[in-house]
């Protein structure tokens, strides 16, 4: 039975949209945004490593709503990150994926100065500059709900990692931890609700890809009997409707907490897309990390 609780991966994704891992080589990422685009903030992600031409990222619409965040983000993987030693200067450019072109040249507007990482599972410093970014970004994802985008200049960050280690995982927990993981809409997709003893539940979907990843956050409901056997979990805003009922046994192999099934109507309800029902998980897990 897997051992990490959704209250991890919550940690993860909120502040890190890109994986960062210790190694020898220059770590660079820039940072555009975020600008409005309707009912939703845009930021450009990338990650460059080394002396290459190995720059990944990530281009995220966040909607807040009601205490709930919804995120929908395509990953960017033919683009060209180079900076400057000194961190004065960077330029961007390449295709964004399938879905649009980059081009911005980063100027640093203020001197660089080091911080704390605030990755939850890295340690270490970084070095890093606050700027702006000039150019142009064209962006038309799949479907007609964001239309184009066109941006012509950003407030952004560059910063420098090499003084960053990640090693892995937080500590478990303390709490109620109910995870289902299986597909949804031909993806691969998360669903969790984590209460930490004497403070609301904490509610996460995740549903997605290699190209496009889509996910949900925000508080929910969860009611738990006391030998975790059953338990019913749900939302409590507009992005996530219905319920999720589990039925559990004992873990086989004699961990901690209950494996079992779920059912149940609970459907994420994404803007742009059709409302996907999450009712398709192969693997479910509830444990108790006071016991």
């Amino acid at each position: 039975m897997r051992r990490c609780a959704i209250a991890c991966m919550l940690a993860v994704a909120a502040v890190l949209p890109l994986p960062a891992a210790a190694t020898a080589s220059r770590e660079a990422v820039l940072v555009a945004g975020p600008v409005t685009v309707g009912d939703y903030e845009l930021t450009l992600t990338t990650l460059h490593i080394g002396s290459g031409d190995d720059t990944t990222g990530r281009l995220e619409f966040v909607r807040r709503q009601e205490g709930w965040t919804q995120r929908q983000s395509w990953s960017v993987n033919r683009v060209r990150l180079r900076t400057s030693h000194d961190l004065r200067t960077g330029r961007l450019t390449g295709k964004l994926g399938r879905f649009g072109t980059v081009d911005l040249r980063f100027k640093a507007t203020r001197r660089a100065r080091r911080h704390r990482t605030s990755i939850p599972t890295c340690s270490g410093t970084d070095r890093r500059r606050q700027g702006t970014l000039t150019g142009r970004l064209t962006f038309t994802p799949d479907g007609s709900y964001f239309g184009t985008v066109r941006a012509t200049r950003f407030k952004g960050r560059l910063t420098d990692q090499n003084r960053v280690g990640c090693t892995g995982l937080r500590p478990r927990p303390s709490g109620l931890d109910l995870t289902a993981q299986g597909t949804a809409a031909g993806e691969d997709a998360i669903a969790g609700w984590f209460q930490p003893k004497g403070k609301p539940v904490s509610t996460v979907i995740m549903i997605g890809g290699r190209e496009v990843f889509r996910s949900l956050e925000g508080p929910g409901t969860l009611t738990v009997a006391p030998d975790l056997t059953s338990a019913t979990a749900g939302g409590t805003g507009p992005f996530l409707t219905g319920s999720l009922s589990y039925a559990g046994r004992p873990a086989p192999d004699g961990g901690e907490g209950t494996e079992g099934t779920a059912s149940g109507d609970l459907t994420a309800r994404f803007d742009g897309i059709a409302p996907i029902p999450l009712d398709s998980f192969s693997t479910v897990g509830l444990i108790d990390f006071e016991r």
